[in-house]
């Protein structure tokens, strides 16, 4: 098994700028999550990111097909817990995006926009706050 994760990521054949679409993240921030990852600091780097490198981490013979797979699953999860509309997802991967630390910006946006309803707003601000606190 290799020492570090961009070096199994390599030997995946997955390309950082992939993992980046299908996580959402810029390539910067998954080339730092990483980084992250490989100096133990488990608790700066987002939920689904960690959950994907740990699977990486403990199925050493997995391949690029389950990491994906497990990835879009993990994703369809995440996104089908509230029911929320495809405008509500999308507001809670922005939310989700490290570099969007202030919330403020994104959901003054979101509700001038009219893209989200108040109800389910809550209910992904709730969940996300709880994430946070963990």
């Amino acid at each position: 098994m290799k020492e570090n994760l961009k070096d199994r990521l390599v030997d995946l054949d997955i390309k950082i700028t992939e993992l980046a679409s299908y996580l959402s993240l810029s390539r910067p921030t998954v080339y730092k999550f990483i980084d992250l990852y490989d100096q133990r600091k488990f608790k700066s780097i987002g939920e689904l990111p960690l959950a994907v490198f740990k699977y990486i981490d403990s199925h050493p013979y997995c391949g690029k097909e389950n990491v994906i797979g497990f990835l879009l699953d993990r994703k369809k999860e995440d996104q089908s817990e509230l029911n929320l509309t495809e405008s509500e997802k999308n507001l809670v991967l922005e939310l989700r995006k490290p570099e969007n630390d202030g919330l403020g910006t994104a959901l003054l946006k979101a509700l001038g926009e009219g893209a989200v309803s108040g109800q389910h707003l809550a209910l992904a601000l709730i969940k996300e706050i709880n994430k946070k606190e963990k």
